[in-house]
């Protein structure tokens, strides 16, 4: 799971968490690859809510909906999830991954969508 911080326009500290899967070119066209790779996203945001203790990620483990399917290069399919987190442990631990790793190849992307998500939402929706 890749961990971006952002600052919403309100003066906010967050945190995108970001859960993707894909599928080999090999089967993509098999019946339910969309829903199994939903439901392995879903798997591992619930994996990793209950590993770091984080309220937003166990809450979105049930959420199907917010999983994006798009089809990537050559027509694999690629499943991805994200979540918006105040935390203050999820934005210290993203803080320091953002340190010490390689940036994360979708943080703009997060930080774009965190920002949105954030002003369609009143200041409580986005905690």
């Amino acid at each position: 799971m890749a961990l971006t911080t952002v600052t919403l326009a309100d003066g906010t500290a967050a945190v995108v968490h970001t859960e993707g899967r894909g599928w080999s070119r090999v089967g993509s066209d098999a019946p339910g690859v969309r829903a199994r790779l939903i439901q392995d996203v879903l798997h591992a945001v619930d994996v990793e809510g209950m590993l770091l203790g984080c309220d937003a990620l166990r809450q979105a483990r049930t959420a199907a909906a917010d999983v994006v399917v798009e089809e990537r290069g050559g027509g694999v399919p690629y499943a991805q999830m994200r979540v918006l987190c105040t935390a203050t442990e999820c934005r210290e631990l993203a803080e320091h991954c953002e340190n010490v790793d390689e940036p994360f190849i979708g943080a703009a992307a997060a930080r774009e969508w965190a920002l949105a998500q954030a002003s369609d939402a009143t200041p409580e929706a986005a905690r």
